[in-house]
């Protein structure tokens, strides 16, 4: 699905580094709980893949889509602004559309990343990309899922948590978490900006504001004499 840029730019640095990870670990469960548009796992080389978020209108569009759903001819504009009054609305047109057609408008059919932002009438080409994308998910558990009600162990996860200040994340709290994770037995790889002082940097993005992919110091993993797979 459409991501941000500077994602796109970054994906295959990021994809060949965890499926390095998946190798090196010999584990057999990935996890992406903050999966978006699945623009990570959709390449990620592992015999469990399960994605997480707690948006249910994009959880529900890729289960629709990975179950054969058959996708709207068209949406004019007229039909984005309805669909964008009746999301989330209560009373007895509250369930006026279904979640997956709701989250199929309000990303696709947007400009840029925002839901239900504003109508994008040159839609068909990112609607396109969303088709060819289906076919690397077909195996893929997509769920709705908090990140910090995960109770999971033995799985590697890839965590790319929210970063706009308008979704008010609780990032003192996600640090919590991810080393509740790591006792676990987990192994987790994280991007971020910034990250607390026992995290080490294992990449970094060359962009003007770099991305940067972290590690717990106690679970780095020498991936440099692996043999060179074709990811």
């Amino acid at each position: 699905m459409k991501c941000l840029e500077s994602k796109e730019k970054i994906a295959d640095d990021l994809i060949s580094i965890i499926n390095s990870y998946i190798v090196a670990s010999n584990i057999n469960v990935y996890i992406e709980p903050f999966v978006g548009g699945a623009n990570i796992i959709d390449c990620i080389q592992c015999n469990e893949r399960i994605a997480y978020d707690t948006n249910k209108y994009i959880i529900e569009l890729f289960n629709y889509l990975i179950n054969n759903g058959e996708l709207p001819e068209e949406i004019l504009v007229e039909q984005y602004i309805d669909a964008k009054a009746h999301c989330n609305k209560k009373g007895k047109h509250k369930n006026k559309y279904e979640d997956w057609y709701l989250g199929f408008v309000g990303f696709i059919c947007s400009k840029g990343n925002t839901f239900f932002g504003e109508y994008n009438q040159y839609y068909k080409e990112d609607e396109t990309k969303l088709i060819e994308q289906i076919t690397l998910l077909k195996d893929v558990e997509f769920r709705v899922q908090d990140f910090f009600n995960l109770e999971i162990s033995g799985a590697i996860l890839y965590l790319d948590p929210p970063s706009n200040k308008k979704e008010k994340f609780d990032i003192d709290k996600f640090w919590i978490k991810v080393r509740e994770l790591i006792e676990t037995d987990n192994l987790v790889l994280i991007t971020a900006k910034d990250a607390p002082d026992d995290f080490k940097i294992i990449w970094e993005s060359t962009d003007k504001q770099p991305i940067k992919l972290f590690i717990h110091e106690t679970q780095d993993i020498d991936t440099d004499d692996l043999i060179e797979y074709d990811f």
